[in-house]
Order: structure tokens, then sequence, then C-alpha cells
């Protein structure tokens, strides 16, 4: 062969070489996306890797030490509990690595504690509520100890107080209590009577306001409205120091008796309607619950039981004094034991009992997302059955808790209260998952404007029956 031959040879053989020896720095893996993308978090934090470049994988520490290809595999998102830097890198063969991505995440460790003492009645107590004013927790409830009247208790910061006495209702209570605020603090009671019809009992609202010395009554709605009875669970709320009790008005249709749905306040001489009577129309109010928007209208949440139970959604037009329905049948299967609230930005949502998958009545979160709407992160989140679900905010992060059974706990011991909250991406619970020491009939909760959740509930059966309220503190 020839020499010149020869030589040109070789050098294009060690051209060939050397480029495919050399990588075009600007030829490498897209850098690794974390989410979420740092921030603080409450216990622990799911972290998810990607990586656009197909077919890349990736690698990951947690010590603060570059990553490479000895580190650890991504595979799968991975908790983090404690506060720490994640760096994670892409590798590919015929490329060259990714940049270093590196977030920070801090995990913030709190624990449930309990408020001053536990079993603070006098004695047995039951259908119990709690409500937070400028964050000092009250309680009220019925009190057996005292005439089964109804008693308001307040934190002062070392034991619990009674607020105005002990057993202060006009008359023994025969079911749920309330506790709201007017604006500048003043405590108003709701709380449930019974009164014999025909050869039953049924049950209606009485409410009664401290004045700073004593309770005071005001009105009776029964006597103004004889066939309005109280929701179950008692809806109730406090708005322009008005108080406000959402009813069902039970009426023949067809051979049935139907609950309409009805609004009353009391106008400081008298209870009247909120807009029109039975407003619900056609529509079986069930399990209805009451909240105001941020422009000051109340707004009503139902199972609408002519429709298999579905959700309905219901608002007062103030410009002309009208209930609308705003959406109707929304949830995507029957429902039970709803909680409506809005949430730091005004925007509706509620919690149920979804019945359903196998009558899991399991705990399914819905908001109006301004289109229509939508459930929030999974439906039946909750690992178990979630009874008397209740919905709280801490700014626009929705917290839920619901009496839940565990398949850990004898049957004797069960049914304690669970608290989860969304976090963005999953329902995750807040502390430890069974952090009650009792198994619980009613309860209540509520957030302070610190984010610390309250829940207080009563343990015990019978004569047994007691109070605790207990915090999740950071």
């Amino acid at each position: 062969m020839n020499k010149r031959i020869v030589s040109v040879l070789c050098v294009l053989l060690t051209l060939a070489v050397c480029s495919a020896c050399t990588q075009d720095p600007s030829d490498k893996v897209s850098a690794v996306e974390m989410s979420p993308a740092g921030g603080t978090f409450t216990d622990s934090v799911e972290v998810s890797l990607t990586c656009a470049t197909s077919g890349a994988k990736i690698y990951y520490t947690t010590d603060d030490s570059e990553p490479g290809e000895s580190s650890t595999a991504y595979s799968a998102p991975f908790k983090v509990t404690s506060s720490l830097t994640v760096k994670a890198r892409a590798f590919l063969d015929s490329m060259g690595p990714s940049d270093v991505s590196s977030v920070a995440y801090t995990v913030v460790n709190g624990r449930w504690q309990t408020v001053g003492e536990s079993g603070f009645s006098d004695g047995n107590a039951n259908f119990m509520s709690m409500a937070l004013y400028q964050d000092t927790p009250y309680i009220s409830f019925k009190d057996y100890a005292n005439d089964d009247k109804a008693t308001v208790m307040k934190y002062n910061g070392t034991a619990w107080a009674p607020v105005g006495g002990k057993g202060v209702s006009d008359e023994p209570v025969a079911g749920d209590t309330k506790i709201a605020f007017g604006s500048d603090g003043t405590p108003y009671l709701a709380y449930s009577v019974s009164v014999a019809v025909g050869e039953s009992e049924s049950y209606f609202p009485k409410v009664i306001r401290f004045n700073g010395s004593e309770w005071e009554s005001l009105g009776d709605p029964h006597s103004t409205f004889p066939t309005y009875e109280l929701s179950s669970p008692m809806s109730f709320a406090v708005h322009d120091d008005k108080p406000y009790i959402a009813c069902q008005n039970w009426v023949e249709e067809n051979g049935l008796t139907v609950g309409k749905a009805n609004v009353i306040c009391f106008s400081g001489t008298e209870w009247e309607n909120v807009g029109q009577a039975d407003f619900s129309g056609d529509k079986g109010a069930y399990e209805m619950d009451l909240a105001f928007d941020n422009d000051g209208a109340p707004c009503v949440c139902f199972c609408d039981m002519d429709d298999l139970a579905y959700a309905d959604f219901m608002k007062l037009n103030t410009s002309n004094d009208t209930w609308e329905l705003t959406a109707d049948e929304f949830s995507d299967y029957s429902i039970w034991k709803l909680d409506l609230e809005f949430d730091g930005s005004g925007t509706p949502c509620v919690v149920f009992m979804d019945d359903y998958i196998d009558y899991s009545e399991k705990a399914t979160v819905m908001k109006d997302d301004g289109t229509g709407w939508a459930v929030v992160g999974d439906p039946r989140f909750s690992p178990a059955a979630a009874g008397n679900p209740l919905l709280a905010f801490n700014g626009d992060v929705p917290y839920v808790s619901f009496i839940s059974s565990f398949e850990d706990v004898a049957a004797e011991d069960n049914y304690r209260i669970a608290v989860m909250k969304f976090d963005g991406q999953n329902w995750v619970h807040v502390g430890e998952e069974k952090f009650a020491d009792y198994p619980c009939e009613s309860y209540s909760m509520a957030i302070d404007s610190s984010g610390v959740v309250y829940v207080g509930f009563i343990y015990g059966e019978d004569e047994d029956s007691d109070i605790c309220v207990m915090k999740y503190d950071l």
C-alpha cells in the first residue's frame, strides 16, 4: 500500500478515536428536578426526583456529599423526616453527566400534648364542642354532674375554668352543643332540647349568650318555628353578632316525610327565616352544614336524599335575599356526615364520608376550584372508615380529623381520633397516627393563628366518661 495512503488512514483513525472520546460540553444530561422544591415541612416530606433526559439514571445523596454513580440510585419517591439537603445528578452513557441539583428541606417535628389536665369535668360528660377566640380554647358539653345541663369552660393558661358557672343552660341538654363567638369575644352557646311530638321525641335548638356576668336566653326558636328541627349534627354560627342555625322543616310529600332546608337567625328581638323558607325546594336536605363566605353570605351544603345522597351546595344571594343552588350533585358518589368550611382564600371546601366503594365510609375532601368542585388529593384517603370527619384550615392547608379504627388495637380500645393534612401532594398524618390514649365519643377540632392544632374529645363510657383536650405543638 502507498505510504501516503497509510499515513492518511492513520490520521483519520486517530481523529475518529479522539472524537469518540471527547464529549461536547454542551451535550449533557438535563438537570434533576426535585418536587417539592424545598421549604419547611411538619414531621416529614415525600421527595420525588425526575430527569427530562430519557433513559438517564439518577443518583442522590443526603449527607451533603457530591452525588456520583456510586451514590444511592433513585427508584421511587422517598420520605425525608429531618432537616437536610438532597443533592442529585443524572447519568447517561452517551452524554455528559448533568449538573448537580441541590435542594434544602427543613423538617420541624412536633408532638401531641395534653392541654391542662385531662378528666377535668365534675362527672360524666358528652356532646362536646370546641372553638377558639384569640387562640384561647373554649369547650361546651352536656354536664351530667350539673343536672344534665350545658357547661362552658375555657383554658386560662394553667387550668380549665367555667365561664359563668356550671350547668348554665335553661334546661337539660338532649343532644349536641356548639359554641361560637361574637366580634368582641362574647360566647354564644347553642344546644339541643328534646320535645315530645306525638309519640316520639324531636330535637329543637336553644341559644344563650354570656353577657359578662350571666348567661341569657335569646328567644325561643321552637315557639316561632314549631316544625323546625335541628339538623344532625347541629350546625350553628355567629356572624355580625347574630346567631344562625341550620334546621330542617319536616313535611309530608307523596306519602313520605321529607326534611326541607331552612336557616334561621336571631334579629335581636325574635327568630326569623334567612331568605325563603324551605329553600331546598323538592330536595330532601340531610346532614346540613352552614358557613359564611368572605362576603358574609351564608352558604349550606347537604346530602340530597332525593338524589341518592349526593352533595348539593346552596348560597344566599344577598341582593335579593334568595337561596340559589350553585352546585347540584357535585360529589362523585353518595356521601354522609359532611363538614363545610372556607379556606384562608375564601374557597368553599367540604369533607365527607364517602359511601360508594364497598361502603368504605373513608374521608374525601372536595373544593370549588372556580370551574367546579374537584377532589383534593386522593379520594377516600383515610386508612379506614372516617367517622364524623371535621375540616379546618391553617391558611389554605386543609386538615381533617376523624374517628378511626385500627387493626392493631383491641375492639374495646378502638375508635380513636386521627388527624391528617394535605401537604400539596398527599394526605399525611399529623404527628403519631394513634396519638390519643383513649377511644373517644364526640369530639371537636380547631386550629389557632400559629397553626397549632387542637382536638377535644369525650373518652370513656357511661358513668366513666370525661373530657380531654390535646394540641399538636411544634
